[in-house]
């Protein structure tokens, strides 16, 4: 695994185009199950995640966030996740993804007891996060009428024993 991750990286500095080879990763990522090629590290210590997150990759990382929801989840030494990555690169388009794909992604703090939207409000921030804090907003009131909703459902029916 380390010398595909090691050739991936000398492909992009070789001067392979960028897209390109997001499009090879996506293309292979979107229809395949093995996700350990995603996490293997290089002898650099860096995975295939963080490669793509230095280039901003955003199409590659929606497919590995949608169809890998866990490594989204996962957190490195620091207690950040892809998604707190992501905010300090500006890929807004994976946030997006990810608050779609699983709104509770939104709350994992790193060991700073940040979330990726507490890094986002930060002004240090060069991007704009606009539609990122909408949706997260949306699917926020989405989770609490679905909680009342599922209690509303439980109250009838604990009333109609």
């Amino acid at each position: 695994m380390e010398n595909i991750i090691n050739q991936f990286t000398d492909l992009l500095k070789s001067g392979i185009d960028k897209k390109e080879f997001e499009e090879i990763l996506t293309s292979y990522f979107s229809s395949t199950e093995d996700k350990n090629l995603l996490i293997e590290k290089s002898s650099k210590g860096e995975t295939l995640i963080d490669l793509a997150i230095k280039e901003r990759m955003q199409k590659f990382l929606r497919i590995v966030v949608r169809r890998f929801p866990e490594l989204a989840r996962s957190q490195d030494k620091n207690g950040d996740t892809i998604l707190h990555y992501a905010t300090h690169y500006g890929l807004t388009d994976v946030l997006i993804e990810a608050l779609y794909k699983e709104p509770n992604l939104a709350e994992i703090k790193n060991k700073a007891g940040l979330t990726f939207i507490d890094l986002a409000s930060c002004k240090e921030h060069q991007y704009d996060f606009s539609k990122v804090f909408d949706v997260a907003k949306e699917q926020k009131q989405k989770r609490v009428k679905d909680l009342l909703k599922k209690r509303k459902e439980s109250l009838l029916y604990l009333g109609m024993k």
